[in-house]
């Protein structure tokens, strides 16, 4: 299902990828922390045991700095997608644009491109090969050759 829904978000990929593993991983650290405390309260303490009260200490220490930063890049990432899109800032679109410029040939091409590629993909599907091949066609009529590996389509300037 993600690799249905992965395509569609564009340039938000990375932003719609990270954000959410980011909140897990910053709810694993804080949900971590209280059993940590528990283990000082129920082994270190009737123990008298320093070194291992210190020893959960820095693990909890170390879980809530975890925890801190996973919620600050996640918070990061989410705002910056989303003061690019309230504020019409296209500052995801300019680095975009920039990736473009600075990508090798195999990786520079437009949207048009994509979306034939897209139709290319469900006419494959559907074994509509004919369909398939016309839309080969007119990408290499764009000026870009289509070459269908494992990992999927790659396209490249003819």
């Amino acid at each position: 299902m993600l690799k249905k829904f992965l395509p569609y978000l564009g340039e938000y990929k990375k932003y719609a990828v990270l954000t959410p593993l980011l909140m897990v991983l910053e709810v694993l650290c804080e949900l971590a922390l209280p059993r940590f405390m528990a283990n000082i309260v129920d082994v270190g303490i009737p123990g008298n045991d320093l070194s291992y009260i210190l020893k959960m200490g820095g693990i909890m220490l170390v879980l809530a700095v975890g925890s801190m930063l996973c919620g600050m890049f996640g918070s990061r990432l989410a705002a910056v997608a989303d003061f690019d899109r309230v504020l019409s800032l296209s500052l995801i679109e300019k680095a975009e644009e920039l990736r473009k410029k600075n990508a090798g040939p195999e990786e520079e091409h437009d949207e048009r491109i994509e979306g034939l590629l897209a139709e290319r993909a469900a006419a494959k599907k559907a074994k509509d090969f004919a369909e398939a091949d016309r839309l080969r066609d007119e990408v290499l009529k764009m000026g870009y050759v289509i070459e269908d590996t494992p990992k999927g389509p790659k396209v490249k300037k003819a």
